[in-house]
């Protein structure tokens, strides 16, 4: 699997929680090289689990600080894969929240993001998100581009079902591009009388 990057353990390893688990005292992330206590590793993914879970019981404003938090612990690991996945909760709850414009930076950071990782499943799902971000503010110049990425991104992971819905509606954009474009010419043609 090129480019997704699985860290490096080293160092001893310690009990994980009381659980009998062990996890190790520190990491070495392999993009960057800097060793990182595991504790953190462990605490950005029980920070991410808070934001899904929340988001779950649309308590989304809670949702978002989770959200922000995992994505700052994210930042300064330089871990991509659960970075891209982050940043794609995100934007979801940004979604939600009725901030396009925040939720659009969150999904295009994304997918960059998981540009660099095996992940299609997830850049799929969030170029998906963003295409749909473009059909709701009636952007189809971008929204076909947008679907059709998602629709190949969705074939090449396995998921079938997202895949025909994104060539569907790729297809339904195309009509409505059309018909504006029909539209804007008679109201041209109307004018000129």
């Amino acid at each position: 699997m090129a480019g997704k990057m699985n860290p490096v353990v080293i160092g001893q390893t310690g009990d994980c929680g009381g659980t009998g688990s062990r996890w190790p005292d520190e990491l070495v992330i392999s993009r960057t090289g800097r060793k990182v206590p595991s504790e953190l590793i462990r605490l950005s993914g029980h920070v991410r689990q808070r934001g899904h879970v929340l988001q779950k019981l649309g308590r989304l404003d809670e949702a978002e600080r989770e959200w922000r938090e995992a994505r700052g612990i994210f930042d300064d690991l330089g871990e991509s894969e659960n970075h891209g996945w982050v940043l794609d909760g995100l934007g979801d709850v940004l979604r939600g929240l009725g901030r396009d414009e925040e939720a659009v930076a969150a999904y295009e950071r994304a997918i960059a993001v998981l540009g660099m990782t095996a992940d299609r499943r997830t850049q799929a799902w969030a170029t998906f998100s963003l295409a749909s971000i473009w059909w709701d503010l009636r952007d189809y110049e971008r929204a076909a581009p947008g679907f059709a990425r998602a629709a190949r991104l969705a074939w090449d992971a396995n998921l079938n079902a997202l895949c025909g819905v994104a060539w569907r509606l790729r297809a339904l954009t195309i009509l409505h591009l059309g018909w504006q474009r029909i539209r804007g010419r008679a109201q041209r043609l109307a004018h000129v009388r």
